[in-house]
């Protein structure tokens, strides 16, 4: 008996989440899966995506299946 591939992404997904709702309202770097980089605040986490505010005020939505690095500067 092995372990499905699509359980370990589920568990990959549920680790990110977990990890990323203790720094909500932080500056972050978020790296995807298609070599975008997106740097602003965390401003929310959900189950499947987060949303970041980046210094234009844009919202950038980022599902969590595709997020390759996470990074909290710190000052």
């Amino acid at each position: 008996m092995g372990i499905e591939s699509n359980n370990i992404a589920a568990v990959a997904n549920t680790a990110v989440y977990k990890m990323m709702l203790s720094h909500i309202g932080q500056p972050t770097v978020i790296a995807t899966a298609s070599a975008t980089v997106i740097t602003g605040v965390l401003e929310g986490v959900q189950p499947s995506f987060v949303t970041v505010r980046t210094a234009g005020g844009d919202a950038e939505y980022v599902v969590l299946g595709y997020i390759v690095s996470v990074t909290f500067p710190v000052a």
